[in-house]
C-alpha cells in the first residue's frame, strides 16, 4: 500500500513538472520570452518613427492650385483664371486682388493692367473691390489675356496724394517682378478717386506706363498735364455726372492734347458717375486698346 502510494506521487510530480515545462513559455514567465519584449517594442516603436511621417505627407505636400502660392514673398494663392483675394504686397504691404490671364493666351511675358477703385471702396475687406468697375467685370466671366492687379486703399488715405503716388509706384514695380509681366506692357486705368490716382501717378512716374484710361475722374491739374505728352491716354466720362463733372474731363484732356499728347475723349450720354464705370469697363474696345499699346493685339473675350 506504501508502495503504490509512493509510485502515485511519483507520477504526480513528473506529470506537474511536464505541465510547468510547458505552460511557462506560454504564460511569459521564461526568462529568454521576457528578453525579447522590449527588442520587440523597441521594433514596433521604430517602425511608428518611420511610418507616421509617411501617413502625413499627403497633407503637407497634397497641394491644390488654390493654395500654391508664387513664391514666398507674394503672399498668396493664385489660380489662372480666377481672382485671389488673399493677396499682400511684400514690398508696400497692401492689400491687393489678382487675375492671372488663362493658360495659353501668352507666349511669353504678359502685359499688366493695375486698376485704382473708388473711394467707396477702400478699406481693409478685399471683397469690397467686386463691388463694380473691374474686378466686378472679370469675376462675372470676363476672360483677359493680361496680369490684372486691384490694390485697396487703407482708409483715410488717398491715391493721388504724395506718400501714396510713391508707395504705388512701388508697388507697379513689385507686380512687374512678382508674376513676370512684361515691363514695357504696363496700363494703369481707375474709377472716381481711383481715376484721380491714374492722373496722379502717370504724371509723376509717366516712364512706368504704357497706356492711361482714368475714368470719371475729377482731377484738375491741368498745368502739369504735359508730363504726359509720350503716353498715351483715353479718358472715359458719363455726360450725367453730378460728381466728377463731365468739365473736368474736357480740360483735362484738351490741355493734354494741346501739349501734343495722344489722349482720346469718350462721352456717355445717359451715364451717371457709377453709369461710366459700368459702361467704361464693359467695352471690349478698351482692353484691345491697353492691348494695342506697346504688344500685339489678343482679343479680350467677355464669357
Amino acid at each position: 500500500m506504501k508502495r503504490d502510494y509512493t509510485i502515485l506521487c511519483h507520477r504526480m510530480l513528473r506529470c506537474l513538472a511536464v505541465v510547468c515545462i510547458i505552460a511557462l513559455p506560454l504564460s511569459g514567465c521564461n526568462t529568454r520570452t521576457q528578453a525579447t519584449v522590449p527588442t520587440q517594442t523597441a521594433s514596433t516603436g521604430a517602425s511608428a518613427a518611420t511610418s507616421t511621417p509617411t501617413a502625413l505627407l499627403p497633407t503637407t505636400t497634397r497641394t491644390s492650385a488654390r493654395s500654391m502660392p508664387v513664391d514666398a514673398a507674394s503672399q498668396c494663392s493664385v489660380i489662372p483664371g480666377k481672382i485671389e483675394q488673399s493677396c499682400t504686397s511684400a514690398r508696400t504691404g497692401l492689400k491687393y486682388w489678382l487675375y492671372l490671364p488663362p493658360a495659353g493666351t501668352e507666349n511669353e511675358k504678359p502685359p499688366l493692367l493695375v486698376y485704382l477703385h473708388g473711394f467707396s471702396h477702400s478699406g481693409s475687406d478685399l471683397n469690397r473691390l467686386l463691388a463694380g468697375g473691374l474686378p466686378a467685370q472679370i469675376e462675372n466671366g470676363r476672360s483677359l489675356p493680361m496680369i490684372v492687379v486691384s490694390p485697396q486703399c487703407p482708409v483715410g488715405e488717398n491715391w493721388q496724394y504724395g506718400a501714396m503716388v510713391d508707395r504705388l509706384s512701388q508697388f507697379f514695380s513689385e507686380m512687374v517682378t512678382q508674376y513676370g509681366a512684361d515691363p514695357r506692357r504696363v496700363s494703369l486705368t481707375g474709377f472716381s478717386m481711383g481715376g484721380d490716382g491714374v492722373w496722379a501717378l502717370g504724371i509723376a512716374h509717366p516712364e512706368q506706363f504704357t497706356a492711361l484710361a482714368p475714368v470719371a475722374s475729377w482731377y484738375r491739374k491741368e498745368e502739369i498735364v504735359c508730363a504726359l505728352k509720350d503716353v498715351p491716354v483715353w479718358d472715359l466720362q458719363g455726360e450725367q455726372d453730378r460728381i466728377a463733372l463731365p468739365a473736368y474731363a474736357k480740360k483735362m484732356t484738351a490741355a493734354l492734347e494741346h501739349c501734343g499728347g495722344n489722349v482720346k475723349l469718350t462721352l456717355f450720354p445717359d451715364a451717371d458717375h457709377e453709369g461710366s464705370s459700368r459702361q467704361a469697363y464693359g467695352m471690349d474696345e478698351l482692353y484691345s486698346w491697353f492691348l494695342e499699346k506697346g504688344g500685339p493685339n489678343l482679343p479680350p473675350t467677355n464669357k
